[in-house]
């Protein structure tokens, strides 16, 4: 059995479908496939679906506060309920006229209510839109014949389209309008694919784990500073042969060493190493055994 060198020349996207394959000395054989690019573009796929995640929510997000409360948006045809604060001197729904109310349109009062949080009078009704109104921007308000101040919230602003499709394109969240991708149908696609994308990336994770304990190689998930040395967390343990107060190296992500560290603890499958070199700003991304190294199976 060949040492193990101390400088892998190669970077470690290996594990490939070859029959033998050295890097610096160590041979690695039996790999019937390249989990690292797997891994690698499993990564890259779940970050472009969390991306577009965030592009839809933000989205959405970004359309509810730039549209106003009083802004309504109906299809000819559409009902809705609503709610708003009564005017000042109001008390009774039957005190309540609307102005600006075209043909084809029509508000009913149903109650009068108190506020969930501050208890403010307020009153619900319900707006419906014949097939016959003509689709355009409509200003409406509510007010009494007592005498109140205008009051903002009493206000409408309604939106009245031909149809659905006319509706999306005129309002809602940009995404929705451009694409007419709704969030929900969004979501209900992306949220799963991400799932699965997470399972398959520990998977891949799990193989390429295996491939480099095989070979006393190990990647480090970890690096903590304490004071005044640093400690890394690494995938080999006591079931691998590592023994407390052994040197391991340390190399980069292009499999160039860069210092070398000692095991301080162990668990079965898991070691703490600490660094013997200042780490400032080195990109350190693997460790291996000094010693020579007998492959053992992995389960």
């Amino acid at each position: 059995m060949e040492p193990v060198s101390e400088v892998c020349l190669q970077p470690y996207t290996t594990c490939q479908d070859i029959e033998e394959m050295r890097c610096g000395g160590l041979p690695l054989k039996g790999l019937s496939t390249d989990w690292f690019k797997i891994r690698k573009t499993i990564g890259i796929a779940g970050a472009a679906v969390l991306l577009l995640i965030s592009i839809f929510l933000i989205d959405h997000l970004v359309s509810r506060f730039t549209v106003q409360q009083t802004e309504l948006h109906l299809v000819r045809g559409e009902s809705l309920l609503l709610t708003g604060p009564m005017p000042e001197k109001a008390e009774r729904i039957d005190q309540l006229v609307v102005v600006g109310l075209e043909k084809g349109m029509k508000i009913e009062f149903v109650e009068a209510i108190r506020g969930y949080w501050l208890g403010t009078p307020m009153w619900r009704a319900s707006i419906d839109l014949m097939d016959s109104v003509t689709p355009g921007v409509y200003s409406l308000r509510i007010m009494d014949m007592l005498g109140s101040r205008p009051h903002p919230g009493l206000d409408i602003t309604l939106h009245v389209y031909a149809d659905a499709d006319a509706k999306r394109k005129g309002s809602g969240a940009y995404l929705e309008r451009w694409t007419g991708i709704a969030l929900g149908k969004a979501l209900m696609v992306l949220v799963p694919l991400l799932m699965v994308l997470m399972g398959m990336n520990y998977f891949a994770s799990h193989q390429v784990e295996k491939c480099l304990a095989a070979h006393g190689r190990a990647e480090i998930y970890m690096v903590k500073k304490e004071s005044a040395e640093t400690l890394i967390g690494f995938s080999l343990g006591r079931r691998h042969g590592v023994v407390q107060g052994e040197r391991i190296i340390v190399s980069d992500f292009r499999g160039q060493v860069v210092g070398e560290a000692t095991v301080l603890s162990l668990t079965d499958t898991d070691g703490v190493a600490r660094l013997d070199f200042p780490l400032e700003k080195r990109a350190i991304h693997m460790v291996k055994l000094e010693r020579t190294w007998k492959p053992v199976s992995t389960p």
